[in-house]
């Protein structure tokens, strides 16, 4: 989550979405998943993550599983556009 709406091949979220990180590990279990918002500050996931009101939104995760050992990681990316659309009346 959340849906992404591609629109002129860039990749658009809503502001508030909330994100959730699911994962697994089918050898020795996952212990829990990770997130940073610059690859060098990680938090423990626990609850789904909303969009913020920035323009360009990036999220990185990973998992570790029950022996220590680190995956990959994932990046999560979209445009964020909160501003309402103009219209008028002539």
């Amino acid at each position: 989550n959340p849906e992404i709406k591609i629109i002129n091949d860039k990749k658009f979220c809503k502001v508030d979405s909330l994100i959730t990180i699911t994962g697994k590990d089918l050898e020795s279990g996952l212990n829990k998943i990770e997130f940073s918002f610059d690859k060098t500050k990680w938090q423990d996931y626990g609850t789904p993550i909303a969009v913020p009101r920035v323009t360009d939104f990036k999220l990185y995760f990973r998992g570790v599983d029950n022996t220590g050992n680190i995956s990959d990681i994932v990046e999560f990316a979209c445009l964020v556009d909160f501003n309402p659309p103009r219209t008028s009346i002539k």
